[in-house]
């Protein structure tokens, strides 16, 4: 959801679009929020707690990954207006009316290796010495 709300605002947010032409996209890539925090929490409280090397620091690792969550809450508007977003002027003399630049594909593309690394990490497993791989 995430990948594809991405994409469809570089496709189809352009000079002229319609309404539903400019919300759609946002829906759908809003839309894939909740079902990516929770897991992804849930993920990481699990490794955290796996790993004997953090016994004892679980809270810590946890307000990491909040705080880690929350640079790209600050710093993505930044981003997106002085990089991907065209000026007025750049969208009239393209070809395409687009109002995102070619960066802007690098969000779908990020959530997508985001989601391949997350399935192929799977579930974290518990390290117990002695036992598996030498």
């Amino acid at each position: 959801g995430n990948s594809l709300g991405y994409l469809l605002l570089y496709i189809m947010w352009h000079r002229g679009v319609s309404v539903a032409g400019f919300v759609g996209p946002i829906i759908v890539g809003t839309s894939a929020f909740p079902f990516m925090g929770a897991p992804n929490r849930s993920l990481f409280s699990a490794a955290v707690d796996l790993t004997p090397e953090l016994a004892g620091h679980e809270g810590t690792m946890q307000a990491l990954l909040s705080m880690s969550s929350s640079i790209g809450g600050f710093t993505a508007p930044f981003i997106v207006t002085r990089y991907w977003l065209r000026t007025p002027e750049e969208v009239s003399s393209s070809n395409d009316s687009r109002e995102f630049g070619p960066w802007a594909l690098f969000s779908p593309l990020l959530g997508l290796v985001c989601l391949t690394a997350t399935f192929m990490a799977g579930e974290a497993e518990k390290i117990v010495e002695g036992v598996g791989p030498d």
